[in-house]
């Protein structure tokens, strides 16, 4: 298992620069995998299906298959185990 922490970077959101382009490559790089399983969890529920939009769009077009747990997965623990177990790349959006 591979571990990548970051924390900063715009992904363009609210007409901001892309600027993790390089970490994103890097991160995809890592998991060995021509299409990698991408898994989006994300954190603060006010804004985590906005954000999953355009990390589903960049990871996308990094040649992964995206996927996220959202609140209402959160309520069916074996689906969030199979998501988790099922992921390459697992982003933690806070």
């Amino acid at each position: 298992m591979k571990l990548v922490l970051i924390g900063g970077g715009d992904i363009g959101r609210n007409n901001t620069k892309y600027e993790t382009a390089k970490i994103d490559n890097y991160v995809v790089k890592l998991s060995g995998k021509a299409k990698p399983n991408f898994l989006f969890i994300g954190l603060a529920s006010s804004f985590s299906d906005s954000y999953y939009k355009y990390i589903k769009d960049i990871y996308g077009n990094l040649g992964c298959e995206t996927g996220k747990i959202s609140n209402k997965t959160l309520k069916n623990i074996d689906v969030v185990k199979r998501k988790i177990d099922e992921a390459d790349i697992i982003y933690i959006g806070a």
